[in-house]
């Protein structure tokens, strides 16, 4: 997974790794066909997106982007030049829900005019790539229009929707996450931690259960996933007793052993902001099994779950 800046400041802008050193990168994994994943932020800030796609496609592997969709339409011509196999769009609910939460008007209207374009793009070229989903994430603002989300994605052409739960953790947890960082980096900046406590924004469990069995039992168009796939006793307590719910998997994530990240200045992450490398210092595998790789293996594997993944979407891939 490549990481793009969040921020287009001159200081974000500064630290982004080069297309070259991502190009070397995929020279030294190709032969493991790994499947490349770009974030962000938004990816389409990186000036060389498509470069870094085209080139990826060129080594035979797969790939994907998540976007917030806001720039589709500019970018449509060249997600399908670049061969790119798999575009996921971020969506949060019908045009007035989506403007508001995102606090910018006229976003959803920007993100359809896009879709549209693409679909039309790819019809005239008789393309099925790149293929669309639709990510929802969960919250208290959008849970009861779900159902009419999906209504309005199911007549413009995308694979699939995937409604997902918020990772989140408790204030305890955080502490208990900072405290493993720092321990491993004095020096690292807190992130993604520091604003994992979402609890104000958590969707009422009953309410959320009755829209999602609403939705299984309606006759979709196009394919519906939840992730995680939880039962309605799972939903309670995921969002009412979430500490207790999460320390049952305790032996459950393997993420250390298939995924990295790349973060857009080059630092590696296998676990939220547990940095182990960084790629402009050592080559990618050699970072794969260092020091830092082993103990965080050796702990998860020994011990049980570390407090990062209290917030991890990766504990439930097995689910």
């Amino acid at each position: 997974m490549f990481e793009t800046p969040e921020y287009s400041s001159i200081n974000m802008k500064n630290r982004e790794l080069d297309v070259g050193i991502y190009k070397k990168i995929i020279d030294e994994i190709a032969p493991f066909k790994p499947v490349i994943g770009i974030s962000g932020g938004e990816p389409l800030l990186y000036e060389e997106l498509f470069e870094l796609i085209t080139y990826v496609k060129s080594k035979g592997l797969m790939c994907s982007v998540n976007s917030n969709g806001v720039l589709l339409e500019n970018a449509a011509k060249n997600y399908i030049d670049s061969n790119l196999d798999l575009l996921r769009i971020s969506i949060d609910g019908p045009p007035d829900i989506h403007d508001d939460i995102r606090g910018i008007p006229k976003t959803f209207d920007r993100l359809m005019k896009g879709l549209d374009l693409l679909n039309d793009m790819k019809k005239q070229r008789s393309s099925n790539i790149p293929r669309v989903e639709v990510y929802f994430t969960i919250t208290d603002a959008n849970v009861i229009h779900m159902s009419h989300l999906l209504g309005i994605i199911e007549e413009k052409n995308v694979s699939s929707i995937r409604f997902i739960h918020p990772q989140f953790m408790s204030g305890t947890t955080i502490e208990s996450g900072i405290k493993f960082i720092k321990d491993n980096d004095p020096a690292q900046e807190i992130e993604y931690l520091s604003g994992a406590n979402i609890d104000n924004t958590l969707p009422d469990p009953e309410m959320l259960i009755e829209e999602i069995n609403k939705i299984k039992k309606r006759d979709n168009k196009i394919s519906v996933w939840f992730f995680p796939d939880f039962n309605d006793n799972q939903i309670r307590d995921y969002y009412l007793d979430h500490d207790n719910f999460v320390s049952g998997f305790k032996h459950r994530c393997k993420a250390p052993w298939y995924s990295l990240n790349i973060n857009y200045d080059g630092s590696v992450e296998p676990c939220p902001e547990f940095r182990v490398g960084n790629v402009k210092d050592s080559s990618l595998l050699s970072i794969w099994n260092n020091e830092n790789m082993r103990m965080l293996r050796k702990t998860i594997r020994d011990e049980g779950i570390i407090p990062q993944c209290y917030g991890c979407c990766n504990l439930f891939q097995s689910l």
